[in-house]
């Protein structure tokens, strides 16, 4: 004989608080995760400015900028692939002309 409908409707809405909990507490610890890394990564930032020279060299100033500029090489090829997508919604994207600077090319040896 099969569960009255009130009985099964209660085990699924029980099943789905369970789930919506067990999502909850991934995402808060996702999120406690990353504050951690964060503080962890400032905290190296600011020793290395406490310990940076101050004055650099041609070759240390010519790194920090790179360091500066490449700080996530994620975000450009996240952004090209958004961009190359187009609106999600129509998946209608124009056609776009990359332009790389030279910079980010392989270096080839003659």
């Amino acid at each position: 004989m099969p569960p009255p409908p009130e009985a099964e409707q209660e085990r699924r809405a029980e099943a789905f608080r369970e789930q919506r909990q067990r999502e909850e507490q991934e995402y808060e610890a996702e999120q406690t995760r990353k504050e951690e890394q964060r503080k962890v990564r400032a905290a190296t930032f600011e020793r290395i400015l406490e310990n940076a020279p101050a004055t650099f060299t041609a070759s240390q100033l010519r790194v920090l900028l790179r360091a500066l500029v490449n700080l996530d090489p994620y975000t450009f090829a996240d952004d090209l692939a958004e961009d190359i997508a187009g609106d999600t919604r129509t998946n209608i994207a124009a056609p776009k002309r990359y332009c790389f600077p030279a910079s980010t090319l392989p270096q080839t040896t003659s």
